[in-house]
């Protein structure tokens, strides 16, 4: 009789103590398995922006990107919309050198821009090119692809929106440059790598490939309006608020 209630005690307490041994052993399952899955990302990070060259129609200019890295700063806002994907804004800003010169093919510029009687660095940077600034920006749309609570694990993206320049000027002396500040539609897609320093503190390494579309207002025949477009970034991206 002894032994048969010491093993039934035997055997209520072993039932009784699988969900708490569960719950000791498994105590970060719960989290992990949310992990990585925040409702909300904030990121921030430096781009190393790559442009083609942009034709403009209406200033008789060539606006050269080529040459040595355009650096900017991106951040980003993205709402989970499945535990491994997000959709977001993306903001690039930076100050960036290039080279303007003349448009082949294209006549002089008279009006909205007459050349003034004295001339100026503006002026004669449009008769024989110089080295400019100009305020490059990009507001996107994101779609992401691309999470995990731990480790490395891929990223995919696809991106859509415009590309601003605005207050282009001659880089010697900062005289305004007849540009009208304009944007262009772009659109584009990444991959690269991510990395988890913590469930919701991740380093993401993307490049990203893409085309732009610029005004074709009074361009010489055959001279083309589109542009390519190639962004590398390092960005630290911050989750919060665990998804259910």
């Amino acid at each position: 009789m002894r032994s048969t209630s010491f093993f039934a005690l035997l055997a209520a307490l072993t039932v009784a103590s699988a969900p708490l041994s569960a719950q000791i052993r498994g105590g970060q399952a719960p989290r992990r398995a949310n992990s990585g899955m925040s409702n909300w990302w904030f990121s921030g990070g430096a781009v190393v922006a790559g442009l083609g060259a942009v034709n403009d129609g209406k200033s008789a200019s060539t606006w050269d990107f080529g040459g040595d890295p355009r650096w900017q700063m991106r951040g980003t806002l993205e709402k989970a919309i499945q535990p491994t994907t997000t959709l977001g804004i993306a903001v690039n800003y930076g100050t960036v050198d290039f080279q303007y010169r003349p448009l082949a093919g294209a006549g002089p510029v008279t009006d909205p821009f007459p050349f003034p009687i004295e001339p100026t660095s503006a002026t004669e940077c449009q008769l024989a090119g110089c080295t400019g600034q100009v305020d490059l920006m990009g507001i996107q749309g994101v779609l992401r692809g691309g999470n995990a609570p731990e480790g490395i694990y891929q990223i995919v993206e696809a991106t859509g929106g415009v590309i601003g320049f605005r207050n282009m000027r001659v880089k010697s002396d900062g005289v305004a440059l007849p540009v009208e500040n304009t944007f262009d539609v772009t659109a584009g897609i990444g991959y690269g790598l991510g990395f988890a320093l913590s469930s919701d503190f991740h380093l993401a390494f993307v490049q990203d490939f893409g085309i732009a579309w610029h005004s074709g207002d009074q361009l010489p025949e055959n001279t083309k309006r589109t542009y390519s477009t190639r962004n590398t970034r390092v960005t630290l991206r911050y989750g919060l608020g665990s998804r259910r």
